[in-house]
């Protein structure tokens, strides 16, 4: 991995290096931009051909080159989660990964769509401890009423995950398999958790 723009280019330089950007070194990093060639096609002075133009040579978010084994994010997200690991590791303790699909994943699964990103899941689930928090849900769940904001899950889901996770974490503390090293008495914590449920 590679820190780019650090430190970041100064305001007062900006639109000088705008004004030149297809020649700037950060140029070839930046996904979003165009360059003048494409930008000044006949066909940009429609804003209805410069949308479809968009629309359709977009690259998709779900697409192997965008979300791949070889692709940029596909490398990243791999990176980052076992960065994560590594340092849980170091303090001796377990890691886990749950999965919270967003809804278009979710239909894609609900429907036998293959998932762009299902080997970064089959990596995390040979990897880690894998909470499958997916396969706790069925296809009403991605009726829009789930998600207050048209994106994000509501209540609902977002309980299902919580428990999810809380079960699979208690379980794994009680029969042994996990480490819990900030706490010597580990029976403490579910009696009190019991407690506290049945008052």
């Amino acid at each position: 991995m590679e820190l780019l723009n650090s430190p970041t280019i100064p305001p007062e330089q900006l639109m000088t290096v705008f004004e030149s950007f297809e020649s700037h070194p950060l140029a070839k990093y930046e996904v979003g931009y165009k360059s003048r060639d494409e930008a000044g096609q006949w066909w940009t002075s429609s804003r209805l051909a410069s949308f479809l133009h968009a629309v359709l040579t977009k690259d998709d978010e779900d697409s192997p080159k965008t979300m791949g084994p070889d692709s940029e994010r596909g490398m990243l997200g791999k990176a980052i989660v076992d960065a994560f690991a590594a340092e849980v590791k170091a303090r001796e303790a377990d890691f886990f990964v749950i999965y919270l699909p967003m809804k278009r994943a979710l239909y894609n699964l609900y429907n036998g769509i293959p998932l762009s990103h299902q080997h970064l899941l089959d990596y995390f689930a040979t990897a880690y401890h894998y909470i499958s928090f997916e396969e706790r849900l069925d296809s009403s769940y991605l009726d829009i009423a789930y998600y207050p904001d048209g994106w994000h899950y509501g209540p609902e889901i977002n309980s299902i995950a919580a428990q999810a996770a809380a079960n699979e974490i208690q379980s794994c503390i009680e029969s042994g398999a996990c480490e819990l090293p900030r706490f010597a008495d580990r029976n403490v914590i579910f009696t009190s958790a019991s407690s506290s449920d049945s008052t």
